[in-house]
């Protein structure tokens, strides 16, 4: 296997590779321009993991560090994942194309639409798989959710935790007595047949009310067993559907945060459009089945947030994107009508429980709205429902470990014949292609609507003559241009103020780039 980029993320994708691997295979990880600290993390990396005993059986030559990679060697590759800079993956697609090398690429895919057609054609006209890692396609958590609005007949068992059994989570405990799996059968578990395999089944987790109480024993007593509810979701009637009719999507990042043991800052080289909304485009298709999204607003807000309303038919979504935000958010809420379909059916007013203060329509009558969110901001998250919160557990494997599992799968299955099961692969640049018609519509307007407030500030608006707008243009010249410079070959050091002022000031006078 070949791993290219030596970035964060790199270093994350080959913390889970050791564990997903065959034994018998090897990583080659080609970084240029970090190998030399590759190489000693590498080494940290390997210690810790022998001095905890963890996965000891590899070889500890089973990763090699180099700058540069040969078309001999990709030639020999069974198969490539690719984490470079975000405008170099264009280029890396074809090269492993050419060497017909089954590639899982990191979102963006690409940066163009012309592009990206271009990739999924000769994919196919080769045969040779490709994907894009959105890996919260995989998410335990969103496919409960998922599960959850769309009315299916088995219902939701949750638990709201007590204070006692969250406790115990935080400190890292696991084994929460009662806990047992719903098994349950979805369009997405049948989607992911072979690349999933019976981890696709029994991913939300029932936990027992008593059974939990008895495990808080002392702590909680009758208070615990009160607390520990279990929230049956009220199953809809057969002749009811339930629909997504509007989705509100929060991604928010704040400039800095520890992510995995480390310090992750914003993507800056890249457009926010492109490096958040592929993960936006994924959430939405779980939860709405919509992959074709007409883009309808794209506004740039005085905040430096992004706003996007996208619709299609009677769906709409509204997402805001945000690399400025005090703290990180990641909030999907939905608001679903159920339909009469034949009519003997039963009052939804006997199934559906009313609602809080959403300021959605609680009358429980036929066509009434309903509200649910979830909030993995902290992952695994919570769902809001009728105003109850449930706690969620990790059920199963990671998002990213079945991620580059299913990847490995597809490789199986194209190595014994399988040679068409990878279109259908939910990752594949074919399943996938219109995140990236939607994210290039979505860029091209906020590329207007920034283009409208420079406008503004150069003609000596009062938004821009304010000691308020002077700090907005400065975060609108970087939000512009630091991408543009980036894709151009030109990496400006922005926690450098010098270097970020000399910056500004070249570009001041300079015409501005379209898209």
């Amino acid at each position: 296997m070949i791993l290219l980029g030596g970035g964060r993320w790199a270093r994350v994708l080959v913390s889970v590779l050791a564990d997903v691997l065959p034994a018998n295979w090897r990583l080659l990880w080609v970084t240029q321009h970090g190998r030399q600290a590759a190489e000693l993390w590498c080494r940290e990396q390997q210690q810790q993991r022998e001095q905890q005993r963890l996965n000891v059986a590899r070889a500890a030559d089973w990763i090699e560090v180099v700058a540069e990679v040969s078309d001999a060697q990709l030639s020999h590759a069974q198969g490539a994942i690719v984490a470079t800079s975000p405008h170099t993956h264009g280029d890396w697609l074809q090269r492993l194309l050419r060497a017909q090398v089954p590639t899982l690429c990191e979102k963006p895919l690409v940066l163009d639409l012309q592009q990206a057609e271009e990739i999924e054609r000769q994919a196919i006209a080769a045969n040779c798989p490709v994907g894009v890692n959105l890996e919260l396609h995989y998410a335990t958590c969103l496919e409960e959710f998922a599960r959850l609005v769309s009315g299916w007949d088995t219902p939701l068992a949750t638990v709201m935790l007590p204070a006692a059994a969250s406790s115990q989570r935080a400190a890292g405990s696991d084994d929460v007595e009662g806990r047992a799996t719903l098994s349950h059968q979805s369009q997405l578990a049948k989607s992911q047949g072979a690349e999933g395999g019976d981890d696709a089944e029994g991913r939300a987790t029932l936990v027992h009310q008593s059974q939990l109480a008895k495990s808080q024993g002392a702590e909680g007593g009758d208070d615990a067993e009160r607390r520990a509810t279990l929230v049956h979701q009220p199953q809809l009637a057969k002749s009811e559907v339930r629909r997504v009719r509007q989705v509100e999507l929060k991604w928010l990042d704040p400039w800095s945060e520890v992510r995995y043991g480390e310090t992750k800052y914003s993507d800056v080289y890249t457009n926010i459009v492109d490096d958040m909304f592929p993960h936006c485009w994924s959430l939405l298709r779980q939860v709405t089945g919509v992959e074709d999204w007409c883009v309808e607003q794209v506004e740039y807000l005085l905040n430096s947030d992004v706003q996007i309303l996208l619709v299609q038919g009677d769906v709409s979504a509204n997402i805001t994107l945000s690399r400025r935000a005090p703290e990180r958010t990641r909030r999907l809420s939905v608001r679903l009508s159920t339909e009469d379909l034949q009519s003997d059916r039963v009052d939804a007013g006997e199934v559906l429980s009313n609602l809080d203060n959403s300021g959605l329509d609680t009358s429980g009558h036929a066509g009434s709205r309903f509200a649910a969110e979830l909030d993995f901001s902290s992952e695994p998250g919570f769902i809001v429902q009728a105003g109850e919160r449930h706690e969620l557990q990790w059920a199963g494997e990671r998002p990213l470990t079945r991620s580059l599992k299913s990847f490995l799968n597809v490789l199986d299955a194209h190595r014994s014949g399988d040679q068409q099961a990878w279109q259908s692969w939910p990752l594949s640049i074919v399943s996938c292609r219109q995140s990236v018609r939607v994210s290039t519509a979505i860029a091209r307007q906020l590329q207007r609507a920034q283009q409208h407030w420079l406008d503004r500030c150069s003609t000596g608006d009062e938004a821009g003559s304010s000691a308020h707008g002077d700090a907005f243009r400065r975060r609108l010249l970087f939000d512009m241009f630091i991408p543009v410079a980036a894709a151009a070959g030109q990496r400006v050091e922005f926690t450098d103020p010098q270097q970020l002022q000399a910056f500004y000031d070249s570009i001041a006078q300079r015409s501005h780039p379209t898209r």
